[in-house]
């Protein structure tokens, strides 16, 4: 499976993160790390 991966550290509850797409239709998920370990 490809995909992007950032790791975006420990962020506080209610942080807000913007996603910027260009060109190409995109899935977005945001995870906390277990989360993103059984994604993988």
């Amino acid at each position: 499976m490809k995909f992007t991966h950032y790791d975006l550290g420990n962020l506080s509850r209610g942080t807000t993160i913007e996603v910027t797409l260009q060109g190409n239709a995109a899935n977005v998920q945001l995870l906390d790390s277990s989360n993103f370990r059984n994604y993988k």
